[in-house]
């Protein structure tokens, strides 16, 4: 009878330590596994979400401010092609300072007005004339000015002034400027380019400068005109 008490218990003890075996087994932690080269990268996910459509371009593009306008390069008056139909233009005009008609008319090529030069009679008691006094008020001390008995142009910067030439020339290409040969004359373009060239850069002070070294023109003194 003792022996067959003893065998079921061996039995179960052995039983019982098989199960606390498998027990530990299960419960023991993993040794730790080296992660991977694509673990160590972290992923992304992307969906593009749809575009918004862009607002459509209106037809008619909305007009500049008034404050603001669109640059336009520098001109002179234009002048006819016939230095005679500028002559009969303003021998009959006065001016608009003594309201008379100039003995000595000549024509700011700037703003267009008709000037006494050399004339007692716009001085009003001043020691300086009117085109010195217009070449301050128009250009701030420079004055293009076109003679009308004369067609040459009187270039005044500052206190001196300098005859320059004449934008009109003959069939030949040549001046008139004291319209002796009674032929026609023709306006010039080119020449007229020139002069408005001298005047955008501010190369006045250069050419009259270079003129009087050379001999070819003597400035003389502005405030008398």
């Amino acid at each position: 009878q003792q022996q067959q008490q003893q065998q079921p218990n061996l039995f179960l003890a052995t039983l019982i330590t098989r199960w606390i075996d498998s027990f530990f087994a299960s419960s023991s932690p993993s040794p730790p596994s080296t992660p991977s080269s694509s673990s160590l990268i972290p992923s992304f996910s992307f969906s593009p979400s749809p575009l918004s459509p862009s607002p459509p371009l209106s037809r008619s593009l909305s007009p500049l401010p008034s404050c603001i306008s669109p640059f336009v390069p520098f001109q002179f008056i234009s002048l006819p092609n016939l230095f005679q139909d500028l002559f009969h233009k303003y021998m009959e005009k006065t001016c608009k300072t003594c309201q008379k008609i100039p003995e000595e008319p000549v024509l700011c090529l700037v703003c267009g007005e008709l000037l006494c030069m050399k004339s007692n009679c716009c001085r009003k008691g001043e020691n300086y004339g009117e085109v010195f006094k217009h070449s301050i008020t128009c250009g701030a001390g420079t004055g293009v000015f076109i003679c009308l008995r004369k067609s040459s142009i009187v270039v005044v910067r500052d206190e001196r002034c300098l005859l320059w030439g004449s934008p009109y020339v003959d069939a030949h290409g040549e001046e008139d400027t004291l319209l002796s040969r009674g032929r026609p004359l023709y306006f010039d373009p080119e020449i007229y380019l020139s002069l408005t060239t001298l005047l955008c850069t501010h190369s006045f002070d250069d050419f009259i400068l270079k003129s009087e070294q050379k001999g070819e023109r003597r400035p003389t003194r502005s405030l008398s005109l």
